[in-house]
């Protein structure tokens, strides 16, 4: 055996020596949590309360290391009282399920509420990997919701990720229950976006295809409230080049001379 053969077998050994030290920590962190055992904090969220350790919590989180190693009162109290809305009861008792018990809850469902918590409480590694989980698993059904999500608690390459991502699969974004509540801005970025960077292609039939997708799109998002939408039309009719619609669309645009929208559309 050569010497890099050596070194990669005592890095594999000392891989798998490490491993065995935090499945034998994992076992014995759940060991003490599923039978009660040396709790010295309680965590309150609304009207629950959770027993767990001191330790366990500021190892995992910068938030917990901070207020029970600090001057703060939490440091000498038994209890700590999370008043915030992105910690709810349920989200932290994941948190105690993927530190005690090594669980991995993340799922679509769950992904958002895990996340949000996880800024609040300062806990990179699970940030990290819920992040990852939105991104591998973001759909066209999904990514207008991750897209404002991520815009919200500033998470750039995610946001971008969303976005981009919606603008490739507009066609399909377009006809999901979440385009309906996009906020208009939101819109105004995506229309910008999808209109000069999806009406390229040499072929015009393709284009028309394509315009036609983007007008029905915005009627769509109007119609879903039309009372208090219908003023934005002259907003988003601009991102329609009219005479690239297909003949069957312009006969719909034209069914709107009888339309409610007709004074914003053809006025």
């Amino acid at each position: 055996m050569d010497l890099l053969e050596s070194c990669v077998s005592f890095e594999s050994e000392r891989t798998d020596f490490q491993n065995k030290v935090l499945a034998g920590l994992q076992g014995g962190f759940n060991h003490l949590y599923s039978h009660g055992l040396l709790f010295d904090l309680t965590v309150a969220i609304g009207d629950e309360t959770f027993e767990c350790h001191r330790f366990m919590l500021a190892a995992a989180s910068d938030f917990f290391k901070a207020s029970l190693t600090s001057s703060w009162c939490e440091s000498s109290s038994r209890l700590v009282r999370l008043d915030h809305s992105d910690v709810t009861s349920d989200s932290f008792r994941l948190l105690l399920d993927i530190l005690y018990e090594g669980k991995d809850v993340v799922t679509m469902t769950t992904a958002r509420g895990i996340l949000k918590m996880a800024i609040f409480l300062q806990i990179k590694f699970l940030q990290d990997d819920v992040k990852a989980y939105l991104s591998d698993n973001m759909s066209a059904d999904t990514c207008i919701g991750i897209w404002q999500f991520a815009e919200l608690y500033e998470l750039k390459q995610l946001a971008q990720e969303a976005a981009d991502l919606a603008v490739t699969e507009f066609e399909l974004v377009s006809i999901c229950d979440e385009f309906l509540d996009i906020p208009k801005t939101f819109l105004l970025i995506l229309l910008s976006s999808v209109t000069s960077s999806r009406f390229t292609s040499t072929k015009l039939s393709e284009n028309a295809r394509q315009m036609d997708c983007l007008f029905y799109a915005i009627l769509r998002w109007v119609e879903a409230d039309a009372d208090s939408r219908k003023t934005h039309l002259p907003e988003l009719l601009p991102f329609v080049c009219f005479p690239q619609l297909t003949p069957g669309c312009l006969d719909k645009a034209v069914a709107y001379l009888n339309h409610p929208f007709r004074d914003v559309m053809f006025g």
